[in-house]
């Protein structure tokens, strides 16, 4: 648990002192069909696929399901954060997360994600497969807690990541 705690912070501190930018396009400019979906109370838009479905879960959480597989679905959470609380909001995460889906590894390499990750971990059950994606927005005090859930070896799985890196900060 100290080794977790260790690397989260060397990310988090990293990302901050990097100020890392992306500069993700859309995806309703690469796919028909696609509807750009505001989240009112949490203050980002979201570009969601055909087939999925964005719904306000409960008080400061979102919920993007698949109408065609029952397993396939993203939480997504906007938090504020400031540099004395985001270590302990990417360890309470980390702690709902293990709660939730059981013993979870650190994923190494992400590169589905587009997105400044500060710390990503998966966990596994015969059927499922569940990950956490913890997002530092650039130029703002926030991250994004990523939960997602798909059907082991499931090709939706590509489908999340690209909703998730269509994700974008409103102003409030």
């Amino acid at each position: 648990m100290t080794y977790r705690i260790v690397i989260v912070a060397l990310f988090i501190f990293t990302l901050s002192a990097l100020q890392i930018k992306t500069n993700i396009s859309p995806l309703a400019h690469e796919q028909e069909n696609v509807k750009e979906n505001v989240s009112s109370h949490q203050g980002f838009l979201i570009d969601v696929l055909p087939n999925y479905e964005l719904q306000k879960e409960e008080e400061g959480k979102d919920i993007i399901f698949s109408t065609q597989s029952p397993h396939t679905w993203m939480r997504i959470q906007v938090l504020k954060v400031d540099t004395t609380n985001t270590l302990t909001s990417v360890n309470s995460a980390t702690s709902t997360f293990e709660e939730q889906f059981g013993k979870a590894k650190m994923i190494a390499d992400q590169h589905h994600i587009k997105k400044p990750l500060i710390t990503a971990f998966e966990a596994y059950t015969h059927q499922e497969k569940a990950s956490l994606y913890i997002v530092k927005v650039p130029n703002k005090a926030q991250i994004l807690i990523i939960t997602t859930n798909v059907k082991r070896n499931s090709p939706d799985e590509q489908q999340l990541f690209d909703m998730i890196n269509s994700i974008q900060l409103k102003e409030r």
